[in-house]
């Protein structure tokens, strides 16, 4: 089972590519919305093993905490 991360959501479905960090994901999730002019985006990070989404672990949640929050 190879974990990896994407910036997916319902409306606007998953990213092109596989990221290797959930930071990476996150990152991405924002860009989504940039590069809409302004437009919805409901991406947001995922984590996935084997195509289906997955729990994050503590570590990843702890990542994402500090990505939003602030180290």
């Amino acid at each position: 089972m190879k974990r990896y991360y994407k910036a997916a959501g319902a409306v606007r479905g998953a990213c092109s590519h596989r990221h290797k960090s959930v930071r990476t994901a996150y990152k991405c999730a924002l860009k989504d919305v940039v590069s809409g002019g302004g437009s919805y985006s409901d991406r947001s990070a995922r984590a996935f093993e084997d195509g289906t989404i997955v729990d994050f672990t503590l570590d990843e949640l702890q990542d994402l905490d500090d990505l939003r929050y602030g180290e």
